[in-house]
């Protein structure tokens, strides 16, 4: 079987895994060996395909999820008024921005998932979206990378 005796597709699956992203495949990848340039194009190039995914999945999933009345009533009524709030709260000059740096922090639920999602829910422009997206998981593709060389190079240091 393919995924045997290819790590590499391991890597690109937890690149792709909304738990893991980058802050799993990027550690999993040094720590078999691998070149970090390699493995960190690897992952964030990977990690990038999620954002057409979840547009896709929920454009498509939100359409045919409208067709249920309950559904609809709840989202025309709950998560539009708190859209319309949260807008009026934050207002849309910095939206972009702030994306950006929510993506970049290596920290569950702050990744391109999320942020897509987010982007999605506050009707963002997608290529200005995809454009802050992308930034920001390959400001959090370096920012693993810096930490897990770090941590193994004091690893190795210990030993």
């Amino acid at each position: 079987m393919i995924l045997e005796n290819n790590p590499i597709i391991y890597m690109m699956l937890l690149s792709l895994a909304p738990i893991s992203e980058l802050r799993g495949a990027i550690p999993f990848g040094i720590s078999l060996g691998y070149n970090f340039i390699l493995v960190y194009f690897i992952c964030v190039i990977t990690n990038l395909l999620v954002i057409p995914l979840v547009y896709f999945f929920l454009n498509h999933v939100h359409t045919f999820f409208l067709n249920i009345k309950f559904y609809k009533r709840l989202f025309n009524y709950y998560i539009e008024s708190k859209r319309e709030k949260l807008e009026r709260y934050l207002g849309t000059k910095f939206e972009l921005i702030a994306l950006m740096f929510f993506v970049a922090i290596p920290l569950p639920i702050t990744g391109v998932y999320t942020g897509t999602v987010l982007a999605w829910f506050f009707k963002m422009n997608k290529k200005e979206t995809y454009f802050s997206l992308s930034l920001g998981a390959i400001i959090a593709g370096i920012i693993v990378t810096t930490i897990t060389l770090i941590s193994i190079s004091g690893y190795n240091y210990l030993m």
